[in-house]
């Protein structure tokens, strides 16, 4: 969930028109951080989130999330700030620098790794597939739409 004052959305300009799926709020929320706003993660006790029943829905879905992530990669990846938002640690940044963008989607083709360490740590195996699978709909919505979204915020 994300919220914010009226006045914000004004002063960052809305969310982004294009592309016509996720990450308009990772945008959102870093062009008000750059404003000057506080972004913070509150738990909401009483919130609900329905997850997708069917597993075409979920393909879907992550699909569709990682099509915008590509163009937020595309948009920010010149921009050094944005990855340190992510606070890796500080050797990563010297490795990558400003292509730590690129460490994240290796991070994501990784992927079991991940599924390897929730399954112990929430000790059930369901998490395993159910992780890898969310994962890797995702990457393959970021990699189909990679080469466009860098063409259609090229760096000048």
């Amino acid at each position: 969930f994300i919220s914010f004052r009226r006045e914000v959305f004004l002063k960052v300009g809305g969310f982004w028109d294009f592309p016509p799926y996720g990450a308009d709020d990772l945008d959102f929320s870093y062009r008000a951080s750059k404003l000057g706003y506080k972004v913070r993660r509150v738990n909401v006790e009483k919130s609900l989130m329905l997850p997708r029943v069917a597993l075409r829905d979920l393909l879907k879905q992550q699909k569709g999330w990682g099509s915008g992530y590509a163009y937020f990669i595309g948009k920010y990846r010149g921009d050094a700030c944005v990855w340190r938002c992510y606070n890796y640690s500080k050797i990563i940044y010297k490795i990558f620098g400003k292509y730590t963008w690129f460490y994240i989607i290796l991070r994501l083709i990784s992927a079991p790794i991940g599924a390897l360490n929730l399954t112990f740590k929430l000790r059930e195996i369901e998490a395993f597939p159910y992780w890898i699978v969310r994962r890797y709909a995702f990457i393959h919505g970021l990699l189909k739409n990679l080469k466009h979204a860098f063409s259609y915020f090229s760096i000048k």
